[in-house]
């Protein structure tokens, strides 16, 4: 994969391949694709230049009959020998042929040759053709996440549960917060979002800060965290943005946290978010809980992503 060559029919590719998920966030995604391909060979300089660019964009395209038809991308987790494969994409003209398969291997050879040790991808759950061909590749399912939107976002009308009580993160308890975290997040979220000790040591700025933010960078940040009798049971973490991207956040719940603590930090989050802006969010399938709330709550579901694994 070249960049400077390749980009505008890698985005061309997905968005034929990729059209009924591509609402929000991905066509924001498909126009910056669009507008990097303009920069041509000063973006093939700044990909070579820049290590962490150069993982970003790197992958394999499949070039038949003048033009790209198939594509992987495939990049390194930062810090990690995890690495992830994604846009396993095949114009429909060229599929059953064997080339998502070839694309696969390249990348996962690709992988070998850099020392990486583990592998991980995402693949809609109702997709029996791509699930069979990473199996067969050694992947293995792992877990699974509902994602789900919701196009406006108002106010819950569930009750505040009194046993629970829903406070600002604390800086000084980060290292009670991380061993939260490590403990509560399930692998197949992990994988992707591995935690990281300055997420619990810089909390969301506070008061002037964080409008600045808005105003200067497009989004807001605002973390919470549940207690139930002084124990941190649950954090949720919410991002408002204020262009076309949709909003999101992000819940980690103890295994042992008492039910009413999803319902508390999804009031809160929810009640952040409220507005005319659409929210996507990935809620791991072990969260039921939420997952109901969410739906009771109007958000409706996208799809059920399994995540799979390879260990090299």
């Amino acid at each position: 994969m070249d960049p400077a060559r390749d980009l505008a029919d890698i985005a061309h590719l997905l968005e034929v391949t990729f059209a009924e998920e591509l609402a929000g966030g991905g066509r924001a995604i498909l126009r910056d694709l669009y507008m990097l391909s303009h920069m041509g060979p000063l973006l093939w300089v700044i990909t070579r230049s820049v290590p962490l660019l150069n993982e970003l964009f790197s992958g394999f395209v499949w070039e038949e009959d003048g033009r790209i038809v198939g594509n992987t991308t495939v990049s390194r987790i930062r810090g990690r020998s995890t690495w992830v494969i994604s846009n396993v994409a095949v114009l429909p003209a060229y599929r059953r042929r064997g080339i998502a398969r070839r694309l696969m291997e390249a990348a996962l050879e690709h992988v070998r040759a850099r020392g990486g040790h583990t592998v991980v991808l995402q693949v809609r759950h109702d997709n029996e053709p791509a699930r069979h061909l990473y199996r067969s590749l050694g992947f293995h399912t792992v877990g699974a996440v509902h994602e789900l939107q919701a196009t406006a976002v108002r106010d819950p009308l569930w009750p505040i549960p009194p046993e629970i009580t829903v406070r600002p993160p604390d800086p000084h308890r980060w290292r009670e917060a991380r061993h939260m975290a490590l403990e509560a997040l399930p692998q197949a979220i992990h994988l992707f979002q591995p935690i990281r000790s300055a997420e619990f040591r810089s909390p969301p700025m506070p008061g002037l800060a964080e409008w600045a933010r808005y105003v200067l960078l497009g989004y807001r940040r605002q973390q919470w965290w549940a207690e139930h009798q002084g124990r941190l049971v649950g954090i949720l973490t919410a991002e408002r943005h204020r262009d076309a991207r949709p909003s999101a956040f992000e819940l980690i719940l103890h295994p042992g946290s008492h039910v009413s603590a999803t319902t508390a930090l999804l009031r809160r989050g929810l009640h952040f978010l409220r507005g005319r802006h659409p929210v996507r969010v990935q809620v791991p399938d072990e969260y039921r809980r939420a997952v109901y709330l969410l739906r009771q709550a109007g958000f409706a579901e996208l799809r059920l992503l399994d995540t799979m694994v390879l260990e090299l």
